[in-house]
């Protein structure tokens, strides 16, 4: 078993950490792209073909006045603790947009979280660690089967500047969307097994017909 943890600082949260609990072959990048919004970016490499190891980025936040964390599927905006099964949110390419903003008690955005990944199942947990009054984040990759390959990216943008939520929100879903719909036209054109449903898709989110 080969264990991978890497870290690094970014001006939005501090230390971000990506674990990987075994790597095997894979070799891995960690890297930062400070701005305006950070953006922290991995990269998997592997010699052949291969099954994609689970990983992680996690960072955390200390809770000041945040009050209320956004995302697609939340039923209430209430800041769940790290412990609560409610603090889960599983996105796919079918089902949700990986974006999640936690927000302060005057509805201003403290940190909105997105990811490249807007395809494959990525889960994302944000809750309170009552032990510390930080906010815990966990961005979990792999956590379904994959078909092998030899090369993968993501990228993490984390945007806390001082702005109502929904802008930075609205920002955010924009780049995520504008994402999927690249991955499903792309789909859709290299006529996977999937193809007519990623057709479909494509073209529902482009405002277009299928042919």
């Amino acid at each position: 078993m080969s264990k991978t943890c890497l870290s690094l600082q970014v001006p939005s949260v501090g230390e971000v950490v990506l674990s990987c609990p075994d790597a095997g072959a894979w070799r891995f990048r960690f890297d930062a792209e400070p701005g305006e919004a950070d953006v922290v970016h991995v990269t998997l490499d592997s010699s052949d073909e291969a099954f994609p190891p689970p990983f992680e980025i996690s960072f955390s936040v200390p809770q000041g006045d945040i009050r209320h964390r956004w995302h697609p599927f939340a039923e209430h905006g209430s800041l769940f603790p790290n412990w609560d099964g409610r603090t889960r949110m599983r996105t796919n390419i079918a089902s949700g947009i990986p974006v999640l903003a936690l927000v302060g008690e005057d509805d201003g955005n403290r940190l909105c979280v997105a990811c490249s990944e807007a395809s494959r199942v990525l889960e994302t947990r944000a809750g309170l660690v009552e032990e510390t009054c930080c906010v815990d984040v966990r961005i979990a990759f792999f956590r379904a089967p994959e078909a092998p390959v030899r090369h993968y990216e993501a990228a993490v943008r984390l945007d806390a500047r001082p702005r109502p939520f929904d802008e930075a929100v609205r920002e955010a879903c924009k780049r995520a969307r504008a994402r999927q719909r690249q991955l499903l036209i792309a789909g859709a054109l290299l006529g996977d097994y999937n193809a007519t449903f990623a057709k479909f898709l494509a073209c529902s989110l482009c405002g277009m017909s299928p042919a």
